[in-house]
């Protein structure tokens, strides 16, 4: 029997429209459908052909009351809901089907004090039903633990999507000193962060923004940083094979697919110092803007340093394979439709 799954997101572009594209690549042998509410202007991946995708743009409330509605009418046997607020829909979706979810970093991680424990109560309420959740990293795997005894919890980190050709990796600069950072000018990336970078490092290297955005964006514009706007993917990997460094400042993340595809263009990988990034592999840049600064200076000075970032990057790459993660979301998905979701994998 083919398993039929309707992938639910409520901000559908950027990371997670990549993931949804690459989950559906990896398991061609399943039916799949998707209910999104589209971020315009951050289409950053393609859906194969014949899948069936709704839009219901408009309030996040009316979107979640608009999706209820159509799983209650749908045949399915997996909903898998993406990022915590579609995963709000755990409370109100028909329990014949199984359900999974992806946070892609739980909104837990993107505030503190009194808003903090209303997520996290939040989140762990909604954990109490049966469910499957499909975690991007060791660090939302344990935070995934932390809110619930009653879940199975999967850990399938994002994977270099298939079919993306792998650039040689970079030897060392070509000559030019190009720092990249890819994906939303939004609190989340740390583009204040990426600006002071780019101030204390100054005319030693040159810094680009690949993407748009608001939160942030006069400082990157203060700092010199270059914005490119959002750009169709052929274009960035342009930008990503002509560049030198990628700088992935982000406060919070879950596992970024812009990292995985800048690895794939050959572009080695550095990133500020939070647990998720560390627990993934990648080369921890520091934790502070001047530890950062110093970490980029001794990319380009350093050739030793050089290739130290090219070989850990060129391990994740490997790592983080299509095929890897095409077999362990198989399992998950399986594992979700025979268990129930009731117990820790």
């Amino acid at each position: 029997m083919t398993l039929r799954v309707i992938h639910v997101a409520e901000a559908y572009g950027g990371g997670v429209q990549t993931a949804i594209a690459a989950y559906i690549a990896a398991t061609p042998q399943y039916e799949h459908e998707l209910i999104v509410r589209a971020r315009d202007g951050q289409d950053t991946a393609r859906i194969p052909d014949g899948v069936a995708v709704t839009r219901l743009d408009g309030a996040l409330v009316g979107f979640l009351a608009g999706a209820a509605r159509m799983l209650w009418d749908a045949d399915f046997d997996i909903v898998h809901l993406h990022s915590s607020f579609a995963g709000v829909l755990r409370a109100l979706i028909p329990s014949r089907g199984a359900i999974v979810y992806t946070p892609h970093c739980y909104a837990t991680e993107s505030v503190s004090g009194w808003r903090r424990r209303i997520y996290w109560a939040a989140e762990r309420a909604l954990s109490a039903r049966p469910q499957t959740v499909l975690a991007v990293s060791d660090r939302e795997s344990r935070l995934a633990r932390a809110l619930t005894d009653r879940a199975v919890v999967v850990t399938v980190p994002n994977a270099v999507p298939a079919g993306l050709r792998q650039a040689p990796m970079h030897a060392g600069h070509k000559g030019g000193r190009r720092v990249v950072a890819i994906g939303r000018i939004c609190a989340q990336k740390g583009p204040t962060f990426f600006a002071a970078v780019a101030q204390l490092v100054g005319d030693r290297a040159e810094f680009i923004w690949i993407g748009d955005g608001d939160e942030g964006r006069e400082a990157l514009l203060a700092a010199g940083v270059e914005i490119t706007g959002w750009r169709r993917p052929e274009v960035v990997r342009a930008w990503l094979e002509d560049a030198d460094l990628c700088l992935h400042t982000a406060a919070w993340e879950g596992s970024p697919l812009a990292t995985l595809e800048a690895a794939a263009a050959g572009l080695p990988v550095v990133a500020r110092g939070i647990e998720s990034m560390r627990s993934l592999g990648y080369v921890d840049a520091g934790s502070d803007p001047s530890q950062v600064a110093a970490t980029v200076v001794a990319f380009f000075a350093d050739e030793s340093e050089r290739l130290r970032v090219c070989e850990a990057t060129r391990a994740l790459r490997s790592r983080y394979s299509d095929t890897a993660m095409a077999t362990a979301l198989g399992a998950a998905y399986e594992t979700a439709v025979t268990s129930g979701g009731r117990r820790h994998r």
